[in-house]
């Protein structure tokens, strides 16, 4: 089974698609994808607290989520 990157999932758990996301919180879409690719050996504080947000919008703990 393949894995799912955890920013990804997380996202896609909150009801985004990469456009919305990225219009959302100010992201480009390229910034994303790479996000999501595993390009950025850390993430920003910025991009932590976006994904962060997206999912306590939606009434979903994202630390207790990616502990699944």
């Amino acid at each position: 089974m393949q894995e799912t990157n955890p920013y990804n999932h997380l996202r896609k758990k909150a009801g985004y698609v990469q456009r919305r996301f990225c219009d959302e919180y100010e992201f480009a879409k390229q910034t994303i994808i790479m996000i999501e690719h595993g390009t950025y050996p850390e993430l920003s504080d910025r991009m932590v607290r976006a994904i962060e947000e997206a999912c306590y919008h939606k009434g979903i703990n994202p630390h207790s989520e990616l502990e699944r």
